[in-house]
């Protein structure tokens, strides 16, 4: 293998491990039978349209991104600003479920290759591509729906979440949202 076949195989040999390791950690400890925090998966139905902070449709969890139900309760959303961003998620998920699907068939392809015998470094690169490109599209669809939800926001609203967001614990999505009834 030539020194940039190696080089590509370390990156995405990196790459995966990072990826590993974020799933064992949304796992929470052995034992707990899931994540540490409360509502892990995302809000129920009704719940503003709003997935918890992150990429793709509810249940993805993720890198703080948005508000969450719990912070858009608190600065008085009118019913139409509800529907409406009900609207944006519907969209998104029409969106992200697809490109969600082709991600995990996109990393089963690329766990095949590494584990060939003889793994070829230039597939595994442009599989990897393929995943990386696939996980692009997903958040640029998350964050196209943020920007449609916050332009349906007054000022005298989104103040108060932007200062909800800067007192979240850095990479924290916030507190949890307050139980599903």
């Amino acid at each position: 293998m030539n020194q940039r076949g190696m080089a590509a195989a370390v990156v995405t040999l990196v790459s995966l491990g990072m990826l590993a390791a974020a799933a064992v950690r949304a796992q929470g400890p052995p034992g707990s039978g899931g994540s540490e925090r409360p509502n892990a998966h995302g809000p129920g139905p009704g719940d503003h349209g709003m997935p918890p902070p992150g990429m793709g449709p509810p249940g993805r969890g993720g890198p703080p991104l948005g508000a969450r139900p719990d912070e858009l309760d608190r600065v008085g959303m009118s019913d139409a600003q509800r529907t409406a961003f009900a609207t944006l998620r519907q969209a998104e998920e029409q969106t992200c479920r697809p490109l969600e699907a082709e991600a995990r068939r996109a990393m089963l392809r690329l766990d095949a290759l590494l584990d060939a015998e003889h793994p070829d470094a230039q597939a595994i690169d442009t599989q990897l591509t393929r995943f990386t490109e696939l996980r692009h599209r997903i958040l640029a669809a998350r964050v196209t729906t943020v920007l449609g939800q916050y332009a349906r926001l007054s000022p005298a609203q989104r103040e108060p979440l932007r200062r909800m967001r800067e007192a979240r614990p850095a990479g924290e999505p916030g507190p949890p949202p307050p139980p599903s009834r």
